[in-house]
């Protein structure tokens, strides 16, 4: 369970923690300074609460229930004076370190608010958002976008933390392979657009290779579809699995005879993801090769002639295809 405090400022009551869906982002939002005083602050805050309580897993939870731990962990950060016409608030996530400073100013008719997230009041940010705008009638709808992409940001964070807590539990041996399965699926259900909980169901396929047919193709596909518009941090995390999706899933084609569709999943990697190329390009001449050596026991000498220089094209010369394409094309040309 992640607990997030959006804070346009505020304070924490005993009483604080009870333990709902644990799949849940539990979330207050509050603002900052003067309680009792409408301020654009307070309609910023309000309009985010209203919008973060209509995603289905985010908890919203009432400001008097998060006012005392806020106000024990950081009383310095809280309760500011407002200086000029600049108040000064905070988002504190897990009720712990992570801070989401905000700062709102307003100059005769323009409006402009700044978010920065961070591990702790001295540490760097991690995320920013930032908006502007004229006067306030264009407020609310600003802010909707603004708390659809804090959701977003959000749901990335909060799903990859259940997630990989997850897999250490399961690599520990306290919990069984079908538990984590289920798990890390209900994850990526959840947030279906993110590579990191992709990448690790993939992993967990692979795991069980020989059961997971099926699933290898379906999940890998979704994930070479997906790194076509990956990050760097996206690829980053599928390095760190020591990953290729398109071998494993162009692996199962292969096994299956399926060499077309392996053939064009590897050239697919070799386009969007070159970090194994060598050996998707010896791969592709062996299945060239084979479907080559195929065409001829057929008798279908002008395809399999094709495929063989098809073949060479990606064989290197210090590979045993290589050899074997060549005697082949020397052979096809007596018959």
């Amino acid at each position: 369970m992640q607990e997030v405090c959006l804070a346009l400022a505020g304070t924490v009551p005993a009483g604080l923690i009870h333990y709902p869906d644990p799949q849940k982002i539990r979330v207050a939002v509050y603002p900052l300074n003067d309680i009792g005083e409408r301020t654009l602050d307070h309609e910023i805050a309000s309009l985010i609460r209203r919008n973060l309580a209509e995603e289905s897993h985010i908890e919203i939870i009432p400001v008097d229930t998060i006012r005392h731990t806020v106000y024990s962990i950081e009383p310095s950060l809280l309760w500011t004076e407002k200086k000029g016409a600049t108040p000064k608030g905070g988002i504190l996530w897990d009720i712990t370190p992570t801070i989401i400073e905000e700062n709102i100013i307003k100059e005769e008719d323009t409006w402009s608010v700044e978010i920065d997230i961070s591990e702790g009041p001295q540490e760097g940010n991690m995320k920013s958002f930032t908006l502007a705008g004229l006067q306030e009638r264009n407020v609310e709808e600003k802010i909707t976008a603004l708390s659809r992409d804090i959701h977003s940001w959000l749901m990335k964070e909060s799903m990859l933390i259940f997630a990989e807590e997850e897999m250490r539990r399961f690599m520990g041996g306290m919990s069984t392979y079908s538990s984590v399965l289920k798990k890390i699926g209900g994850y990526v259900e959840s947030y279906p657009v993110s590579i990191p909980l992709q990448s690790l169901l993939l992993d967990l396929y692979l795991q069980k290779e020989e059961i997971n047919t099926e699933e290898i193709i379906r999940e890998g596909r979704k994930l070479t579809d997906m790194i076509i518009s990956a990050s760097q941090d996206d690829i980053r995390y599928i390095l760190s699995l020591s990953l290729d999706p398109f071998d494993a899933v162009a692996t199962v084609h292969e096994k299956r005879g399926e060499w077309e569709k392996a053939i064009e999943l590897r050239k697919k990697a070799i386009d969007v993801f070159p970090y194994k190329s060598r050996d998707h390009k010896l791969s592709i001449g062996k299945d060239y090769f084979i479907m080559a050596s195929g065409l001829e026991e057929k008798g279908r000498l002008a395809k399999s002639r094709e495929h063989f220089n098809d073949a060479l094209a990606y064989l290197s010369p210090s590979s045993e295809y290589y050899d074997k394409t060549q005697d082949a094309l020397i052979r096809l040309r007596y018959k």
